[in-house]
């Protein structure tokens, strides 16, 4: 209903404990979230979109990536020539060996914005401009 149950304001072993709970729960492990992309550690087939990506573009930070089904799943940002940043999602299909979504998720933002995206069941729920949810239904 989105009434306030209990104010538990800044008390830390509360958080914690509620924390603890969430993460335990049935409704939590369906949650997919992306892992940092490493260059040195990563090979093979999957893997080869983002290194091939890497070669094209000059990406500031980290590139944050989920392998779901037969997708890959990342996002990455580019810095302005007036040092900003615009952050980019883009879905690679395996078995199609193509992209096949382009998101911009932001433009001309202050400082990286990391945790743009994430997977609950078949939905790819995307944060644009801080203000939008943008959600996807995978089909396959």
């Amino acid at each position: 209903t989105g009434n306030i149950i209990e104010e538990i304001g800044s008390e830390l072993s509360q958080i914690s404990k509620l924390r603890e709970e969430v993460t335990r729960s049935d409704f939590t492990n369906s949650f997919l979230y992306p892992q940092p992309f490493n260059d040195n550690l990563e090979s093979g087939d999957v893997h080869k979109p983002i290194k091939g990506l890497l070669t094209e573009i000059k990406v500031v930070g980290k590139i944050n990536w989920i392998v779901f089904k037969d997708l890959i799943l990342f996002n990455y940002h580019e810095q302005n020539s007036n040092g900003t940043f615009n952050n980019y999602f883009k879905v690679f299909d395996l078995l199609k060996q193509k992209y096949i979504l382009n998101e911009t998720l932001n433009l001309k933002a202050k400082n990286l914005v990391p945790e743009s995206f994430f997977v609950v069941e078949d939905l790819i729920f995307l944060l644009v401009e801080k203000t939008k949810l943008v959600v996807y239904r995978t089909i396959q």
